[in-house]
This record gives structure tokens, C-alpha cells and sequence, in this order.
């Protein structure tokens, strides 16, 4: 019977030992990790016993061989042999040798330590088994091993693959190569980083090529990357044969060349490094990613190879499809080898140029974590180099980077790397069009300067009898101007020919000091005579020269010193750097240009607008020819839109800043000093408007897709022609009005997108709740709600107007 006593009759001790009983907190049992990859176990199944193969996936990678015979073959228009391979397929492994470096704890293998060895013995079965089988199921010609038992590797592996041969060292490398290969050189090297390489020859094709088979030495040190990976490219680059692959376990990082999240585990990390550098418990896995390869082709250039993970029962090729949430992998960074030029090339090269370097200045460093999640950083190595570099472009806000002046560092979500590139050109691009701008202005500021007599439409005849009838200062006056004439268009022909838009910049000053010392300077007889009268005793003692030689360039001064704002920064070891080669193109003729720009219209007396400028602002605005007017007075450009529709659409189209807009005369009125801001930040916003328009095609393409419809689709084929189209955007060199003709001259794939099929809700399946209260009955014909979806998220990212194709301007002319 329970004691029914109140607390009043207990004794003393019966209240401390109920009072122990109530206070005691409940034991919470710790959740167990989840599997860091799929096919690895983990901690706490190791200790139960669970079966282990390795700490390492086993994975496959194929390499392209073209044979010497197979090109000349081809070269001759022969059909190929049937004996030709197209890919030299290798799988490897490393076996984890039941050292003390295990991420599966400290002891984990306690069956290999069984005596005369039965423990290890199964286990190696096991793994040479599961080798022999992906040979054979995967067509595989090499098997390459790392930290491995190599007497009893060698011994299982000639019992299943009799007539292969089978190559080891004493550092616990294997290489195998099926008897189709014989062997023309062999070398180990163990300094610091084991590798076993092989020169293998294609008996059938002749085809040769070296195979290094590599077990890397773990570090997390900067410097030793580096090092390491400085060692690979040069294995890599002198292998004297067409094809070389470097495979194995690097023990340094590889990450997939793409950016899309997913599990890229290929191991764990030992134990005792996890607990040493990460202050990890012994039962907490940390996924590690070292194990692939690189090959150089016939064409010398280097390219990561994709790999295909295989199962430790059965080589099937497989893939972990789990979530970051459930692998809940540490968050770690780490830094990843990136000697595929495809990995960083184009990218390293744009920032080079943004940096005005003739050779780079900086280190390019990839972090990522173990679900492919990549950071991209530049490590400048001189801080004045750093300093310009955030001077000469407006690098705070951007989204996506991050600056460390301690380190000179700049950081960038690797995803975001082709917008920041993007927008660092835009910059550079509206630095350009103000300088073009400023010349233009300058060009008709000059051309206001002739004489009455000497402006408009004239023949280089007439110009001269005209003359005649000036007088010797005005002749002078005339002279000067056609000199900074002539000056001007120069600078105008440097920067539309430059091969880059950083020589452009970089480049002005340093290439061109002859023209812009011809705009500063007058040659005509007032300087003459101004000079003369400045050579008194009294003048020269006073420093009169000096103030009136302030005097004279104080005007042409203004126009250079306009343009000079615009120009970079650059540190002094890059001026004197050889000069970047020029495009070829048409000489300008001086003539034309004068006479032309005189006759121009003026407006307020300002210079005519830049038609260059009213060009870019239509491509942007995605307006038709003569829709569009541009002029400035002294503080101001204003754009003025012919149709009111036109002018509703860019300011529904854009969100526009630092402007003034005018409903009733349909006119936007920007500062001329924040023409670069408006331009960048209208451009920035095409640009956005792009990626998302792609995002939103590849989600309803992936949605028509998984509705398996007919076989010819029309919307799928309207999504991949706009798909498409915004990939090759991407890659002109007018990148800013391919993707505006992107939106404005894709009408007709829209229209197909804009209808979607219809059907009855009994084909369309399960109707959405907030559909219920709006139909009752069979009804048919109305659009499935979900497609629906998609396509209004196309909708959405697609800018009112429509600018009209060339056809369809010659009609409206006609009519």
C-alpha cells in the first residue's frame, strides 16, 4: 500500500529522499549523427559493429583518349576504327589500412586486428571484390589504390583479375591496368606527396599516356596548398605524353566545377585532426571532399575530372540526394584546388583587367563547404593595389562581397561572382561614356569657338577662301582649334578601338599625352605674343610667367581635368608596363568631323546630345529610334520621351534614383554628375531582370517536363529558345543590349508561354483549396492553377513596351 502520511508525520530522512527523487532531471540521450555520406557509416554504428569498408568512397572517372591514329584517321576523313576507345576509365579507392588515421574513430576496425590477420583479410575481400565487379560492370581499364595493405591488395586482386597487371611501391600505392596496356615507364615518387606513375600504352591504338596515381599529405596550411597544388600542375604539365591524369586521394579539396548545392563528401576526415584543429567530440564525423582527379590534354590545358561515386556493395553508381538538413554537416570552409582553368580562368581574367595588372598581382583562393557551398576571394599582394582597387569602383553595398582591409582581401559568394564581374563592368562602362560625353561637349564647345564665318556645312575650298579674309590672329584662333579638333577625335578613336575597356581607362593618359597636351596648350600667335611680353626682368622676378601660363590652361585645363576624374587609379609598377596592343580600324577623317560638328543643332547654346549616350539609354529603355531625345545645359541632362506611353513604361519598367521626373512633358532630368549612377544602376537592374527570368524558365521547364505532355511541346520549345537566347546574352561582347533584345525581340515565344494549354480540373488532378470557392461543377477550359503560376513568375521579369524590328519601322514609315 502507498504511504499515505502527510509530510508533517514523515521522519527527516524520508523528506531528503523524496525531495532527491523530485529534483532528479530526466537523462536526455544525445541524437546520433547522421551519415555524413550515404554509404559510409557512421560513428555510432561503428561501434556497433556495423560493417566498414573505408572512410572513402571508391568513384570512377573516365578521360577522353583520342589516339594519334584515330587524328590522323580523321584528318583523312576515314572512318574510325572499331577497336578505338573513347574514354580511358579508372576507379579508385582509398582502402583505409587500418592505421591510427581513421575518421571512424579511434580503433574502429577491431576485425582487422583478429589474429593471422582473418579480420583485415575479410574486409579486403570485400573491397577487391566490389573492384573486380565495377570493372566489369563500368568497362574500367585502371584500378588505382591509396593507403592500402599492397601484398594483400596484390593478392586478392590477381585471384579476380588473373591476366591484369598489378604495380605497387612501398608507401601503400596499387596501381592495376588491364592486359590491353602495357607498361613503358614506371616511377615513385614519396617527396613530400606519394605518387606512383605509370606510362601506359594502348597496344591497339598506340595511344600513350601517364597515369599518377596519388596519395596526397593532409594539411589545412595555406602555404602548403599552394605548395602541393603547384606540385600537381607541374606533374600534370611535364608529363611528356598527349594525355596525363593525376587521380586519387589528394588529401587536399575538390569541389565540382558547378555551383549547385549537393552532398560532395568523398570521406572523413581522421579523427584526430577533427578533434586537434576542430575541437570536435571522438563520435562527430566531419565530411572531407579530397578524393578525385585532373588530367591535361593533348591541348595542354588542364581540366578536373567528374566523378561518379560507386556503392561498396555492388558498383552501382550513386548519388546522396539528401538535403543539408538532414546531413547537418559541419559548416566549415575550405579552401579548394582550382587548376582547371574553366574553374577560375575567365573570372581571374576580369579582374586582372579591372585591376589594370599586365600579370596578376593577386592569389585567387575558392573556399567551399562540404554541400557545395563556395566562396570566391582575391588576396592582393600590394595595399596600394587594394586601396585603388576600392577607389576606382564602388565596391560598398554590392551584394554578395565583403572587404577585409586587414588581409586585402576580397571576398565574393562564388554564385554571385558573374553579377559583381557584371557590375564592375557597368562601372567601367559608364566611366567610358562619360568621357566620351565629356569630348563631345568639348568637340562642340570648340566648334562654337570658330568664327561666324567658318561654321556650318562647308567645303575644305571654301574654308580656305574664307580665310583669306580673316585676320592673321583670327587665322591663329582657327588653327588651335582645328588642332584640339583633330586632338579630340583622336581620344575618341583610342577609346572605341582599345582591345579592353581597362586599357581604355588604364591606358589615357600614358598613350596619349600628345593629344592631350595639344588640347592644354595654344600655339596660336596670342600665346606668341602673351610669351613675348612675359620675358621683362620685372615679370620674370615677379613669377608673372608662371600665374599667366595658369591663366592661358586654365580653360583647357577644366575639359581634361573633367575627363581625368574618370580615370582609374593605378599603382606605378603598372604604368611602366609594356603597351597592350590596339585594334585596327578606320582613320577618322578631320574634315568631316569639323565641318559636321559644326553644323550641328544647338540647343539652350549647349553642345548637341551624345548620340551614343541617347543609344544606350534607348537599348536600356528598350525604345525605338527617334523615341527618344537627349540634351544638357549647365547642370543637367534631360531625356525626353515622344510618347507618353514610352515614358509610363520606364518608370514602371525601372525604379529610377538621384532623377526628376516630368509626368506632363515626359521628361526624366538627371545631374550631369550622376549620369554613371543612373546608367549603372538602370543596367544593374536589366541585369537582375535576366537571372531572374532564367530561373523562372528553368523552374517551368522543369514543371512541363514532369508533366510528360506531347512530345513536341510548343512551350517547352518557346522556354528553351528564350533560355537560350539569355545564355548567349550572356556571352557578347554587347552583353547590355543582347539581353535587352532578349525582352523586347522574343515577342513570339512570350505569346506561346502567355497561353497555356487548357483542360478540364478532372485532367488537371487535384484542385487547390482556393480554387474550390471559385468554380462549382465540371468546368472546363480554364487554365491549371499551378502552370499559371509559373508562367506569371515569367511574366513578372518581362519590362512593358515593345521595340519595333526593323520590318515593322519601315511600315510605319511607309504607312
Amino acid at each position: 500500500m502507498a504511504d499515505t502520511r502527510s509530510p508533517l508525520n514523515q521522519s527527516e530522512a524520508e523528506k531528503n529522499a523524496a525531495a532527491a527523487v523530485v529534483e532528479e532531471a530526466p537523462v536526455i540521450q544525445p541524437v546520433p549523427q547522421a551519415r555524413q555520406h550515404m554509404d559510409i557509416p557512421s560513428h555510432a554504428e561503428v561501434t556497433q559493429g556495423a560493417f566498414v569498408d573505408s572512410d572513402h568512397v571508391t568513384f570512377l572517372v573516365k578521360i577522353p583518349v583520342p589516339s594519334v591514329e584515330e587524328e590522323k584517321k580523321e584528318a583523312a576523313s576515314v572512318e574510325q576504327p572499331q577497336k578505338q576507345k573513347k574514354f580511358f576509365k579508372i576507379i579508385s579507392s582509398n582502402t583505409l589500412n587500418a592505421s591510427g588515421m581513421s575518421g571512424l574513430g579511434a580503433e574502429p576496425l577491431t576485425s582487422d586486428e583478429k589474429e593471422n590477420g582473418t579480420g583485415k583479410r575479410i574486409r579486403f575481400d570485400r573491397i577487391t571484390t566490389n573492384l573486380a565487379t565495377g570493372v566489369q560492370l563500368h568497362e574500367a581499364d585502371a584500378i588505382c589504390l591509396q593507403e592500402t595493405d599492397i601484398e594483400l591488395a596484390k593478392e586478392l586482386l590477381q585471384q579476380k583479375l588473373p591476366n591484369w597487371t598489378i604495380v605497387t611501391d612501398e608507401l601503400g600505392l596499387l596501381t592495376a591496368y588491364s592486359p590491353r596496356y602495357i607498361c613503358v615507364q614506371q616511377k615513385a615518387a614519396s617527396s613530400p606527396n606519394r605518387t606512383l606513375s605509370l606510362t601506359l600504352q594502348d597496344q591497339q591504338t598506340g595511344h600513350v599516356l601517364d597515369l599518377h596515381n596519388l596519395w596526397g599529405t593532409y594539411t589545412e596550411n595555406d602555404k602548403e596548398f599552394d605548395e602541393f597544388e603547384e606540385e600537381y600542375r607541374t606533374l600534370l604539365m611535364k608529363s611528356p605524353t598527349h594525355t596525363a591524369v593525376l587521380v586519387g586521394d589528394t588529401n587536399l579539396r575538390i569541389a565540382p566545377l558547378h555551383n549547385r548545392p549537393e552532398n560532395i563528401t568523398t570521406g572523413i576526415v581522421p579523427t584526430v585532426f577533427s578533434r586537434r584543429n576542430f575541437d570536435l567530440p571522438e563520435d562527430q564525423q566531419l565530411s572531407d571532399f579530397p578524393d578525385g582527379g585532373f588530367c591535361r590534354l593533348p591541348n595542354g590545358k588542364i581540366k578536373q575530372l567528374e566523378i561518379e561515386q560507386l556503392s561498396f556493395a555492388g558498383a552501382k553508381i550513386i548519388k546522396d540526394q539528401r538535403s543539408i538538413e538532414e546531413v547537418k554537416p559541419h559548416p566549415r570552409k575550405v579552401r579548394v584546388m582550382t587548376l582547371d582553368d574553366e574553374y577560375y580562368g575567365t573570372e581571374k581574367a576580369a579582374f586582372q583587367e579591372f585591376l589594370g595588372q599586365q600579370k596578376p598581382f593577386f592569389r585567387y583562393k575558392v573556399v567551399s563547404t562540404s554541400f557545395n557551398e563556395k566562396e570566391t576571394s582575391l588576396i592582393l599582394q600590394n595595399k596600394e593595389d587594394y586601396e585603388n582597387f576600392k577607389k576606382n569602383f564602388k565596391l560598398g553595398g554590392m551584394e554578395g562581397l565583403t572587404l577585409n582591409d586587414a588581409t586585402l582581401t576580397v571576398t565574393m559568394q562564388t554564385e554571385k561572382v558573374e553579377q559583381i564581374i557584371g557590375t564592375l563592368e557597368l562601372q567601367q562602362r559608364g566611366k567610358i561614356l562619360l568621357i566620351n560625353q565629356t569630348l563631345d561637349r568639348y568637340f562642340y564647345f570648340l566648334a562654337a569657338k570658330k568664327p561666324p564665318t567658318l561654321r556650318g556645312f562647308l567645303s575644305d575650298q571654301e574654308i580656305q577662301k574664307r580665310l583669306l579674309n580673316l585676320s592673321k590672329k583670327e587665322q591663329n584662333e582657327y588653327q588651335d582649334i582645328i588642332q584640339k579638333e583633330l586632338a579630340v577625335s583622336e581620344l575618341r578613336q583610342y577609346v572605341a578601338s582599345a582591345t579592353t575597356r581597362s586599357q581604355a581607362l588604364y591606358r589615357f593618359k600614358q598613350e596619349n599625352q600628345q593629344h592631350i597636351d595639344t588640347i592644354k596648350y595654344e600655339r596660336s600667335s596670342k600665346r606668341g605674343t602673351l610669351l613675348k611680353g612675359m620675358f621683362t626682368p620685372i615679370a620674370f622676378i615677379s613669377g608673372g610667367f608662371k600665374e599667366l601660363e595658369q591663366v592661358w590652361k586654365t580653360e583647357e585645363d577644366g575639359w581634361i581635368e573633367e575627363i581625368e576624374k574618370h580615370l582609374p587609379a593605378l599603382r606605378e609598377a603598372h604604368r611602366t608596363s609594356p603597351q597592350l596592343p590596339l585594334q585596327a580600324a578606320d582613320a577618322v577623317q578631320p574634315s568631316n568631323q569639323h565641318n559636321n560638328a559644326a553644323a550641328a543643332e544647338q540647343k539652350d547654346g549647349q553642345p548637341a546630345p551624345s548620340d551614343t549616350l541617347e543609344a544606350r539609354f534607348r537599348v536600356i529603355l528598350g525604345l525605338q529610334e527617334g523615341s527618344l531625345t537627349i540634351h544638357s545645359n549647365e547642370k543637367n541632362m534631360i531625356l525626353t520621351f515622344e510618347s507618353k506611353q514610352d515614358y509610363e513604361s520606364a518608370n514602371s519598367n525601372f525604379t529610377w534614383q538621384d532623377v526628376n521626373c516630368d509626368d506632363r512633358a515626359c521628361t526624366i532630368t538627371l545631374p550631369l554628375d550622376k549620369i554613371t549612377d543612373v546608367l549603372v544602376h538602370l543596367e544593374s537592374q536589366q541585369y537582375e531582370r535576366a537571372s531572374k527570368l532564367q530561373k523562372a524558365l528553368t523552374a517551368y521547364e522543369t514543371y512541363l517536363a514532369e508533366q510528360n505532355q506531347e512530345a513536341v511541346d510548343p512551350r517547352a520549345q518557346a522556354v528553351a529558345a528564350l533560355k537560350g537566347a539569355i545564355a548567349d546574352a550572356f556571352s557578347q561582347d554587347n552583353v547590355l543590349e543582347a539581353v535587352s533584345d532578349v525582352f523586347y525581340q522574343h515577342q513570339e515565344q512570350l505569346d506561346i508561354i502567355r497561353q497555356p494549354r487548357k483542360v478540364s480540373f478532372e485532367e488537371s488532378g487535384a484542385i487547390p483549396q482556393h480554387a474550390l470557392s471559385s468554380y462549382s461543377g465540371r468546368v472546363v477550359g480554364k487554365p491549371i492553377s499551378q502552370e499559371q503560376g509559373y508562367i506569371d513568375a515569367i511574366m513578372q521579369c518581362i519590362p512593358a513596351g515593345r521595340r519595333l524590328q526593323p520590318a515593322q519601322q519601315r511600315q510605319l514609315a511607309a504607312s
